[in-house]
């Protein structure tokens, strides 16, 4: 569920980032920050939410640099905007450094042995309880975790 509705987040942000960069200049709502900054923070944002969305971080921070240059490129279209380069390395910069906060989480996640409910991951793929002493103690898979706590409890 929680990925569904970061998807949706990250693709309203994704159409936001187009309207920003396509309608008139006088229609964009600005935060008085600067283009440079804006551009920044607007990829960074939508960057992270899609990330988090997706299970290819990596693909993603490609899609979105890709898009970056494309609509750069689109605004030499309209009538009273021009293509910058500065803007779409500032768009860049935001893709690749939420890009790389979210994969480093992610990694960091998946390396943290220790679980919600108590038990500890090992590298075999089995658990281990910790009782109040701090002592691992086995478990097998095939055990309901809540039993197995409830078992240490005195």
């Amino acid at each position: 569920m929680t990925r569904r509705l970061f998807g949706a987040l990250g693709a309203t942000g994704l159409a936001a980032l187009v309207l920003a960069t396509l309608l008139p200049t006088g229609w964009v709502p600005r935060t008085g920050l600067g283009w440079g900054k804006e551009h920044f923070l607007m990829y960074f944002a939508t960057t992270t939410i899609l990330c988090i969305a997706s299970r290819r971080p990596f693909v993603v921070a490609v899609s979105l640099i890709v898009c970056s240059v494309f609509l750069e490129a689109l605004q030499g279209l309209t009538p009273d905007r021009f293509p910058d380069f500065i803007a779409a390395l500032a768009g860049m910069a935001g893709v690749i450094s939420a890009a790389t906060l979210v994969m480093l989480w992610n990694s960091a996640n998946a390396s943290f042995p220790c679980t919600m409910d108590g038990t500890v991951k090992t590298l075999d793929g089995g658990f281990k309880v910790v009782d109040a002493n701090g002592n691992l103690s086995p478990m097998s898979t095939a055990t309901p975790i809540r039993a197995m706590l409830k078992s240490l409890r005195p």
